[in-house]
């Protein structure tokens, strides 16, 4: 089974790069962010509107960073209630409709903690998960490979009970380096391997840069990715 490689960055590096990283990679797919969303950097907001350019030659995997527990990611908001992750979940769903994501396509929520599960983060994944399904998309959440498993426990009590779609991160860092391969040559790697068999996607490597060079749209700018792979070339297609 073929697998494809894919990235995600928090800054969105511009139309001509983008189209410049397509023809000099093996990239297939890229992580797109919903925005606004409570917990979004401001830089990531660089991605919005962005997604009608971006769909004839990318696969994408549309990403809302929503409420985050606080022991966790420097979390801004960590209201961490059903009742709120139904409300984020209607704003993710409102925000793909704004950017032309199809009914169907996966939204993927963005849970940055890889601690323990507290009953306050189920109800408000829960909560979330539920109400992007109510909506006609499909629900996935990114999330530390060790935590995959009880989350898809979680999910199994829901009603109705959902196919979410798991993004999971195994990485030995998160330092920035420099990125390891060649562009063209990026792993394509079983997602398997980041130890939750079941997983859709896999983000390998974090804070990966290269520089573009002579030639490219804009020679000598520095782009920071997370290197991903994953089991189909459009991860957000239903």
């Amino acid at each position: 089974m073929p697998f494809h490689a894919g990235f995600d960055a928090a800054v969105y590096s511009g139309d001509a790069s983008m189209a410049w990283l397509k023809a000099h990679s093996n990239l297939a797919w890229c992580g797109y962010y919903l925005s606004p969303a409570p917990n979004l950097l401001p830089a990531a907001n660089s991605w919005r509107g962005r997604r009608a350019a971006l769909a004839p030659a990318w696969g994408l995997a549309p990403c809302y960073v929503g409420q985050q527990a606080r022991h966790g990611a420097s979390a801004i908001s960590a209201i961490l209630t059903f009742i709120q992750g139904c409300t984020d979940g209607q704003q993710a769903v409102d925000n793909a409709r704004r950017d032309g994501f199809a009914r169907g396509t996966y939204l993927y929520l963005d849970w940055e903690d890889g601690g323990a599960l507290s009953n306050d983060s189920q109800q408000y994944v829960s909560g979330w998960m539920v109400t992007v399904h109510a909506r006609g998309f499909g629900a996935g959440l990114y999330c530390s490979h060790r935590l995959a498993d009880s989350f898809a426990q979680l999910f199994a009590r829901l009603d109705p009970k959902l196919a979410v779609r798991f993004w999971c991160w195994a990485v030995s860092s998160s330092a920035e380096h420099p990125l390891q391969e060649t562009l063209d040559g990026l792993p394509r790697s079983d997602p398997a391997g980041c130890g939750y068999a079941p997983a859709m996607m896999w983000q390998r490597e974090q804070n990966a840069y290269f520089v573009t060079p002579a030639g490219a749209p804009q020679a000598g700018q520095r782009i920071v990715i997370d290197v991903d792979t994953a089991r189909l070339a459009d991860p957000g297609a239903p």
